[in-house]
């Protein structure tokens, strides 16, 4: 859990580094994204827009940078385009099935 986590200073990429104040005075913190699987409530909402299609992008850009504990390193978890894609393309074929049935 606490994959998708990033600091508010996006210039600062580790954990350990995101202490003090920012450069507009403002103080980092090391936040969760909105969009996560740390919830029952927030994975399934992140797999509802995958499967809608409607910003799944963002979410597939925060699973790819997803690395663990310290912080997101770009592109570092490849196998994830595999399940994003994945839902996305089920996500289709349920609702085209479903509006074709009708």
């Amino acid at each position: 859990s606490g994959g998708m986590h990033q600091c508010s200073d996006l210039t600062i990429q580790l954990h350990s580094l995101c202490v003090g104040l920012m450069r507009s005075g403002d103080l980092r913190q090391w936040t969760n994204a909105h969009i996560n699987y740390d919830w029952i409530g927030n994975a399934l909402l992140a797999c509802f827009t995958v499967a809608t299609g409607d910003g799944w992008h963002n979410v597939l850009f925060q699973g790819l940078d997803s690395a663990g504990q310290e912080g997101p390193d770009q592109n570092s978890n490849l196998l994830a385009i595999l399940f994003f894609v994945a839902l996305q393309m089920a996500g289709f074929i349920f609702v085209s099935k479903l509006l074709l049935a009708v």
